[in-house]
């Protein structure tokens, strides 16, 4: 089971500038206020979680990076999302 196994994975993952991004352009979310948005969990189970190998650890110096290149997210796709 993801969510047992490699809960700090699955958190870094989620809360990841492309995650978030994903988040609230594509999946359904409830903006609340400026800086808020409500996560439902119909949405947040549609969210394409990779899983790795159990070797592989997440550093968190440069989350976002390692996070971009584990799902092929180009450089232009990647200036997109770091404008929003």
């Amino acid at each position: 089971m993801l969510i047992a196994d490699e809960a700090e994975y699955l958190q870094h993952t989620l809360s990841s500038r492309l995650f978030e991004f994903a988040y609230k352009r594509i999946f359904s979310s409830v903006e609340l206020g400026e800086h808020g948005y409500q996560y439902n969990k119909h949405a947040l189970v549609k969210l394409p979680v990779i899983k790795l190998d159990k070797s592989f650890r997440l550093n968190k110096k440069n989350l976002d990076e390692q996070i971009y290149k584990i799902y092929g997210i180009t450089n232009e796709e990647i200036r997109e999302i770091e404008r929003h």
